[in-house]
């Protein structure tokens, strides 16, 4: 930049500049200041340097600040609200979530199965072997109820006596229904290709640490994730290769074909 106003040949140097005496009347500030691009666009253009003038936008800008009777307020931004720094809803519990694809693998080997599924996580677990921890004991000692005049009149004559007891047939079906449904329960647990791999390796899934790969609320869609993720990962334990037909673009010659009309006697 030096180099370049020295050059008495380009610029020549005025002691008094006319400029000057305008801009202390209209702005009261210091003299224009000169600037240089630091870019050249194209090779062989010299420097070009900048000089502000009156009329221009930056002229205005500095009309503005440096004048004396302009208040300039500043209006700070609202803090957030308090509602936006919490959640609205607790999180749901990983063991309940519902309609993901999810990953769990063996502690002893490196075997993987991926499913889906649309009921709660931890339902899904139990189908595939996975032992439900007792729940807490029911407690030993209950409180004592205390009758008071008001509880302890004689019922009206007009209500009907309700019999809670169930019969001794339908005690009969019900325990047959359950025994029944532990069998169907059992059955597919049996099936299950997790379960079948712990019993012949003797080795253990990590039931805790599953990994949830995808979420959807379609089924159709889920299946497709699902899909998706066996093709990339290609778990062992997974007997097929995909839920669904993953093709998107299908072979035009099978939506094309030509149709014939059989006639009588032909």
């Amino acid at each position: 930049m030096e180099a370049l106003v020295s050059d008495h040949t380009t610029f020549k140097q005025i002691f008094e500049d006319p400029i000057i005496a305008e801009e202390d009347r209209l702005i009261r500030s210091q003299p224009a200041r000169l600037y240089g691009l630091p870019k050249v666009h194209k090779t062989g253009l010299p420097l070009r340097p900048i000089l502000s003038a009156s009329g221009t936008f930056n002229y205005g800008i500095a009309q503005l600040l440096v004048k004396p009777t302009l208040h300039l307020q500043p209006i700070p931004r609202p803090f957030p609200k308090v509602l936006t720094l919490f959640a609205r809803k607790d999180p749901v519990p990983r063991e309940l979530l519902s309609n993901v694809v999810y990953n769990v693998n063996c502690t002893g080997c490196s075997a993987g199965y991926i499913g889906k599924t649309c009921r709660q996580v931890s339902r899904r677990f139990e189908e595939h072997g996975k032992v439900r921890l007792p729940s807490s004991p029911p407690p030993q000692h209950f409180p004592t109820l205390t009758t008071t005049s008001m509880f302890s009149q004689r019922p009206k004559r007009n209500v009907p006596i309700v019999n809670y007891a169930l019969k001794e047939k339908n005690l009969d079906e019900a325990i047959e229904d359950i025994f029944k449904l532990s069998d169907e329960k059992n059955l597919k647990i049996s099936q299950s290709a997790i379960y079948q791999h712990e019993v012949e390796t003797g080795h253990f899934i990590d039931w805790d640490n599953w990994k949830l790969l995808s979420k959807d609320h379609k089924f159709y869609r889920l299946l497709i994730r699902e899909s998706i993720q066996i093709s990339k990962l290609e778990p062992s334990l997974n007997r097929t290769v995909r839920s669904v037909p993953l093709v998107i673009y299908p072979d035009s010659s099978s939506l094309f074909k030509a149709k014939f009309k059989m006639k009588a006697g032909v």
